[in-house]
């Protein structure tokens, strides 16, 4: 077996070739969005560009990136939301596969006061409660193979919890075509079409809708170089319902990427989720004088769910 390092400034790239050679490089700035918006089997042109030297054209490549985003307060009232993501790519031989997952939790702490005695003299009760106030978390993947020019095969598994949008869990296959739309030196956009089948499990259920149905998704990804050091990048997809026309899904997810060095980047993200027929929620019924009846009534959650986050993120 041979090996073979080259060391230079930009993202950690590893390249595994069937022959039994093991490479590594590290692509130079520019290089790895190059090679991201460069089309598909043009990844080794790429590298060579960066004087790296070109993997052979059956060489794997595999590329890491995880984000941390923290925010605290504290005082009179206290919050803490921790979000972490990670994904991982793996491109060769015809096949591109992704991998990504998420997650994002709020705690909220909230203290009560009450003073007991007359208004010269009294003591003060303070009661801190804690709850959770928000909490997602997702999985999916995505395998794609090279069936001629910039068409692809793909297939989709994602999985989701949102229990504040009202279910437990989303189970979501797609079996589809991809393809290149635009491309050239500054950005690529790829079209995706597929058939889909999806289970969902409501934290109150829906009489109106199955648990599992089949639909219909479109979906686009922009990637763009906007400066040497800034980038961004854009998915939208559509899920229909298909025996169910009013149901219908949007994710937006668009981010903004500052280079801080080689490894290390600011990601600005922001995520619109839209969901024409959103779950239902149990609330409870008060009478007019504001007391608890006991009893509770359904309705309808929002159909719009907005995220902005500022992440830290490192690419190995």
């Amino acid at each position: 077996m041979n090996l073979t390092a080259r060391v230079s400034y930009g993202m950690f790239k590893i390249a595994i070739a069937s022959g039994a050679v093991l490479s590594s490089a590290i692509l130079a700035p520019g290089g790895v969005r190059a090679a991201a918006l460069a089309p598909r089997g043009e990844v080794s042109a790429v590298a060579a560009d960066t004087g790296q030297g070109a993997p052979p054209e059956d060489a794997w490549t595999a590329e890491y990136q995880g984000e941390m985003s923290l925010l605290y307060a504290a005082g009179n009232t206290s919050a803490l939301t921790v979000a972490l993501g990670a994904q991982g790519r793996w491109e060769g031989g015809g096949w591109n596969m992704k991998l990504r997952g998420r997650s994002a939790r709020t705690q909220t702490r909230t203290v009560t006061r009450s003073a007991v005695g007359s208004p010269d003299s009294f003591e003060l009760f303070e009661n801190a409660t804690s709850e959770l106030t928000g909490e997602n978390y997702a999985l999916a993947g995505v395998t794609e193979r090279q069936l001629g020019g910039q068409v692809t095969a793909r297939l989709n598994i994602g999985w989701e919890r949102n229990t504040f949008s009202g279910f437990n869990n989303r189970l979501t296959n797609a079996l589809g075509f991809g393809g290149a739309i635009f491309e050239s030196g500054w950005a690529a956009l790829r079209g995706n079409a597929a058939a889909t089948l999806t289970w969902q499990d409501d934290i109150v259920e829906d009489p109106d809708r199955p648990a599992s149905f089949v639909g219909a998704r479109v979906g686009v990804e922009l990637m763009s170089q906007l400066t040497e050091t800034t980038s961004f990048e854009m998915t939208l997809t559509a899920d229909e319902n298909l025996s169910d026309p009013a149901d219908l899904r949007v994710d937006a997810d668009q981010s903004l990427l500052v280079n801080i060095n080689g490894i290390l980047q600011l990601k600005t993200n922001l995520r619109l989720l839209f969901d024409n027929r959103p779950a239902l929620a149990q609330v409870p019924l008060r009478d007019r004088a504001g007391d608890d009846t006991g009893e509770t009534v359904i309705v309808s959650l929002m159909k719009l769910d907005t995220a902005l986050t500022l992440a830290l993120v490192a690419n190995f």
